[in-house]
């Protein structure tokens, strides 16, 4: 696909708008200064399923994301959306062209603009996927999704709580129209009340959209609640990929990649 191509009504020309895609991830390396962070990670996510990332802290899970966004690093390796008419390959797309495509990223720092208002952000977002005429009815479209950050248009990051928040980069995600969503890491630091909060959003995202999702997360509640696969990871290596229903059963191996 030529580069000038990788925009999202070129995209959604070769897939089709509302195709049911799949979400494959081949291979793939990630280093930072010449350190290599993450080796030969391999996964595929199908339409509306998740897989979640987990492992301790410097595992790999944030560079998986961030090699999928091809930036943070140096990544190599393969990254393409499939759906029964066609395949996009973005394995050597820029961050913005694969940011285009439909993929997006929700990041662990949430990254919110300090002086803009809520609703302001969400419009940006729609904008830049969708264009200025579609944009309201877009960010419409999210708040139905996502109604509790309704309240909030109006509101700054600093007048919200860290759920609030990890509500409010949830909806800005959405509003760029994603295929694949990426979370990193969307239980951090929450409340368990306002980690349950935000748990119910993303599973209504699952049921309502279907889109893929991949999870880094090392909350193993969290994990096992929305994924349908995991993938454990230790020093930078995928060690195993297995159903979510195996660790539901017995939650030995999931815990001792946690703890390693």
């Amino acid at each position: 696909m030529p580069r000038r191509r990788f925009t999202a009504a070129a995209v959604d020309e070769k897939l089709g708008k509302d195709a049911r895609c799949e979400f494959r991830v081949s291979g793939l390396n990630v280093s930072y200064g010449g350190v290599r962070a993450l080796r030969d990670m391999t996964f595929t996510v199908r339409h509306g399923e998740a897989v979640a990332l987990v492992g301790r802290n410097g595992a790999g899970k944030t560079s998986t994301l961030q090699g999928i966004m091809r930036f943070g690093g140096r990544a190599t390796g393969s990254v393409v959306l499939e759906s029964a008419a066609a395949t996009v390959d973005l394995s050597r797309a820029k961050t913005y062209e694969v940011a285009r495509a439909g993929v997006t990223l929700v990041p662990d720092s949430r990254r919110l603009f300090p002086r803009l208002e809520i609703g302001h952000i969400l419009r940006l977002c729609a904008e830049e996927v969708v264009g200025r005429k579609a944009a309201a009815e877009r960010v419409d479209w999210v708040l139905h999704l996502v109604p509790a950050v309704a309240p909030w248009l109006d509101r700054k990051r600093g007048e919200l709580s860290g759920g609030q928040q990890q509500l409010v980069a949830i909806a800005r995600g959405l509003a760029m129209r994603p295929r694949v969503l990426l979370l990193d890491e969307p239980s951090e630091g929450l409340s368990p009340v306002a980690r349950q909060d935000v748990l119910e959003v993303v599973l209504n995202l699952k049921r309502a959209t279907g889109m893929a999702m991949v999870v880094a997360e090392q909350n193993i509640d969290f994990a096992l609640a929305l994924a349908d696969s995991i993938v454990g990871l230790v020093s930078g290596s995928p060690m195993w990929t297995k159903d979510a229903e195996v660790f539901r059963q017995d939650r030995t191996e999931i815990e001792s990649v946690v703890a390693l």
